[in-house]
């Protein structure tokens, strides 16, 4: 679920390229990286998604609500998604391609440079 309760899949995505940022309110590493994503621009056709990894739903709608974030943000608050991509370290971004293959991840900070030049990878 989203933080407003919608439910997403990531089956929704298939089709499109997509960038999923594995974040948590207490890392300042994720945080800088679920801000890089949010401001960024990214090219006409590249989705992207934050999943808060492993804290309660009313922490991350408080922080998502300060922050004035505009990306869609996730709730995983078992861990089981964060286990299944073996997002172990975060933030750990997952670049994805239009077929649903994971091309490329950055863990730790993400740079501009670096979400340039991968979401110009996955639209390839």
């Amino acid at each position: 679920p989203d933080v407003h309760g919608q439910r997403l899949s990531l089956v929704d995505f298939f089709g499109s390229p997509l960038i999923l940022v594995f974040w948590t309110t207490w890392n300042p590493a994720a945080v800088e990286a679920l801000a890089t994503l949010d401001v960024y621009r990214l090219p006409e056709g590249v989705a992207r998604l934050a999943i808060a990894s492993q804290e309660d739903r009313s922490v991350v709608v408080n922080f998502v609500s300060r922050g004035g974030y505009g990306l869609p943000v996730l709730l995983d608050e078992t861990g089981d998604l964060t286990e299944r991509y073996r997002a172990r370290s975060l933030p750990a971004v997952y670049f994805i391609d239009r077929n649903g293959i994971i091309q490329d991840v950055v863990v730790g900070p993400l740079t501009e440079a670096e979400l340039v030049q991968k979401s110009e990878q996955i639209l390839r």
